[in-house]
C-alpha cells in the first residue's frame, strides 16, 4: 500500500498551496493517536518551490510517510503556487508568519498539536527562527543552514589549501578574519550579530540578507 497525497489551499487569505502526505492507510483524520506525532513541515529552500533541490521534499516526505509520520511541504508567500499574501513585513516575517498559518492549518484539518519543522538552507534559517518563538515546534531538522567557524573546520581548510600555493593569499585573508572573529567569540564578543546591519533597500539583494544569531 502506498503513501497518499492531498493537495490543499490554506491561510488567512487563502493564498498558500501545499501537499500533505500521509503514511499508508492513513485517511487523514484527527485521531489523538495521529496527533500524538508531531507533523513533519518541510520548508522551501530559497525560492525552490515545495519540490526542493532536486526533488529532494518529495523524496523525504514520501518516506517519511512511509514510515509513518505525517508530513505538509509547502509553498511559501510569492513562492511556486503560493500567491502573495499582502504581508507588510521584511521576508523572515513573511516566512514566519506563514510558517504559524501551516501550523494552525494542520491543527484544524488533522487535529496535529505539535510539529518538526526543517529545511535546507534559507529553509532551516526560517525553521529555527519559527522553532524560537513557537513553542508548538517540538522539533527541527536544519540542513545547511547557519554555520561558524571552528577550530576543527579552520584545520580542515587550512590543510586543504596547502596544496594549492596560488589560493594562499586569497585563503589566508578569509581564515586570517574567520580566525579573529571565531577567537573573539569564544571570549563573548558577537560581533555584528549584537547589532545587525539594516538590510540593502535593493528588494533583491534584501531577499537573501540574513541577520544571524549570536554564536
Amino acid at each position: 500500500m502506498s503513501v497518499t497525497e492531498r493537495i490543499h489551499t490554506f491561510g488567512e487569505s487563502g493564498n498558500l498551496t501545499g501537499i500533505v502526505t500521509l503514511p499508508p492507510g492513513d485517511l487523514g483524520a484527527a485521531s489523538s493517536s495521529a496527533a500524538a506525532r508531531p507533523f513533519v513541515v518541510i520548508l522551501n529552500a530559497g525560492l525552490v518551490h515545495r519540490v526542493g533541490p532536486f526533488r529532494m521534499s518529495v523524496d523525504l516526505a514520501r518516506r517519511l510517510a512511509a514510515g509513518g509520520s505525517r508530513v505538509l511541504r509547502f509553498d511559501q508567500s510569492g513562492i511556486g503556487d503560493s500567491r502573495s499574501g499582502g504581508h507588510a513585513g521584511t521576508v523572515e516575517e513573511r516566512a514566519q508568519s506563514d510558517g504559524r498559518q501551516a501550523m494552525a492549518f494542520l491543527a484544524d484539518r488533522y487535529g496535529a498539536r505539535t510539529f518538526a519543522v526543517g529545511g535546507l538552507c534559507t529553509g532551516a534559517m526560517n525553521a529555527h527562527r519559527l522553532g524560537v518563538e513557537d513553542e508548538r515546534v517540538a522539533a527541527l531538522w536544519l540542513l545547511d543552514g547557519y554555520a561558524y567557524p571552528t577550530w576543527p573546520g579552520l584545520g580542515r581548510r587550512i590543510a586543504g589549501a596547502l596544496g594549492r600555493p596560488r589560493s594562499w593569499p586569497s585563503v589566508g585573508r578569509r581564515l586570517a578574519g574567520e580566525t579573529m572573529e571565531y577567537a573573539l567569540s569564544r571570549l563573548g564578543w558577537t560581533g555584528l550579530a549584537a547589532a545587525p546591519a539594516p538590510p540593502p533597500a535593493d528588494a533583491r539583494t534584501a531577499l537573501f540578507f540574513q541577520v544571524w544569531p549570536p554564536l
